[in-house]
């Protein structure tokens, strides 16, 4: 792990940078992800058919219930698995195996509210298992093609690391391993790792996979302001294949041969013991058996400066963050499977219209209802609620808020416009009514 942290309480005394070198390690922060549009359209009928979402093996599989219209709203894949189930009668079931339940625990919750937030405060051995679950969830977005959910991963990453100045490096190989080359996740951290500058790299740097370090030589060459530095000694790695190429900052230095040519620094051969390595003003090789088939002596730290332009769209906010979704502790899979119905019109009317819904939802973002849950609780009585027959559109522009906690402007007559949010007051709670304001703002 690459560490300048919030964790230490060790003064970084390395020399400050110069007001040149400052503007090129700018690092360019990933533009907030776009929210990912209007939620599934969840009415009387679609409320009642449930999905079960599992990962683990046998006796040991946890499982989350949901409506169905919630993962087909959102990946192709998911849709087409459930497709298939229901033709073939069989119960709609998808299972994720090698996933941690903390991952898929991410995943069921995105689907229902799709916003996620990082956690408000966590501990320095919690880092690296936080940012490999981002990771994780990144890697099962892409097999389910969710594009919006691989944005947000990558965005809960960078906060992460931004509010903690910590790189850290345990993810890599799972990154590497499961991803193809070109992929957003990848570039992210090419991006992150060639900016990193006088920071030290505190474990092997066989953290580093061989195909990423030659990924990284590539982005560098590609900077027309790379250099070359030749006071540069370097890393064998253990199956001398790979050399990467360091800035020494140890104290004791054994058996190294510097190989040189017309076209500089060659190689390295020996062993370094006691060293930290700085990944600024670091060059790769690329060994195939004895024969150097790549040389390069690049200052990866060293980026471009961007332009006026380019810093003001990262600044921009494209969406205004919904208000937060229930928490991780909240959203289990016991709460997954209590749901409450939500009548309009008298229950013991045959027509009347009802929605199946996440008890847990509705308690979260509604202390009306979460009070009524209480008392039916006490008395033992199923949790529902029953509003005027007149009130169904309204129930169900509701339902789909609490699911998504977004509202789109309904198409209503400007006459009727005060009917419709008198009708919203009744919920009873703040977020719904500064929500469904806005989105009258244009009728009114």
């Amino acid at each position: 792990m690459i560490n300048k942290s919030k964790f230490d309480k060790k003064v970084d005394k390395a020399a400050p940078a110069s007001a040149g070198s400052k503007k090129m390690t700018e690092e360019k922060a990933p533009a907030a992800p776009p929210h990912p549009g209007s939620g599934p359209n969840i009415n009387p009928s679609n409320s009642r058919m449930m999905a079960t979402i599992a990962c683990g093996i046998n006796q040991k599989q946890v499982r989350w219930s949901l409506q169905v219209i919630v993962p087909d709203h959102y990946s192709s894949v998911l849709r087409e698995h459930f497709l298939n189930q229901h033709r073939a009668k069989q119960n709609m079931f998808f299972l994720f195996q090698g996933y941690r339940t903390e991952v898929i625990q991410l995943l069921v919750q995105w689907l229902l509210v799709p916003q996620l937030r990082t956690p408000p405060k966590i501990q320095k051995d919690e880092f690296a298992g936080i940012i490999k679950n981002y990771c994780d969830l990144w890697i099962v977005a892409d097999q389910l093609k969710i594009a919006a959910l691989k944005n947000q991963s990558i965005y809960l990453i960078h906060q992460l690391e931004t509010q903690y100045k910590v790189y850290n490096t345990a993810q890599l190989n799972l990154v590497w391993k499961n991803t193809s080359k070109g992929s957003a996740l990848r570039q992210y951290f090419l991006d992150k790792f060639t900016s990193v500058k006088g920071k030290k790299l505190q474990k092997d740097p066989e953290d580093f996979p061989k195909e990423m370090l030659i990924e990284m030589l590539a982005v560098a060459e590609e900077q027309k302001d790379a250099v070359k530095d030749p006071g540069t000694f370097g890393v064998c790695f253990s199956d001398c294949k790979l050399i990467v190429l360091y800035e020494y900052a140890g104290t004791e230095l054994s058996k190294v041969i510097l190989l040189e040519s017309e076209k500089g620094l060659l190689g390295v051969a020996g062993k370094l013991k006691n060293f930290f390595v700085q990944l600024s003003a670091a060059g790769l090789l690329w060994l195939s058996e004895k024969v150097f088939v790549k040389v390069a002596q690049v200052n990866l730290a060293l980026r471009r400066p961007r332009k006026e332009a380019e810093t003001k769209k990262a600044e921009e906010k494209p969406w205004a963050l919904p208000p937060p979704p229930p928490s991780l502790s909240e959203f289990t899979p016991h709460a997954s499977r209590q749901v409450a119905i939500i009548y309009a019109g008298s229950k013991s009317n045959k027509t009347t219209a009802s929605w199946k819904v996440q008890r847990v939802f509705l308690s979260h973002h509604s202390p009306f209802i979460r009070e009524i849950f209480k008392k039916q609780a006490i008395q033992n009585q199923q949790h529902e609620i029953c509003w005027p027959e007149n009130a169904y559109d309204i129930i169900a522009i509701f339902v789909q808020w609490v699911y998504t906690a977004q509202l789109t402007t309904p198409t209503v007559e400007k006459e009727d416009a005060g009917k419709t949010i008198s009708n919203f007051l009744e919920f009873g709670k703040e977020r719904v009514r500064e929500a469904h304001f806005r989105s009258l703002r244009e009728v009114l």
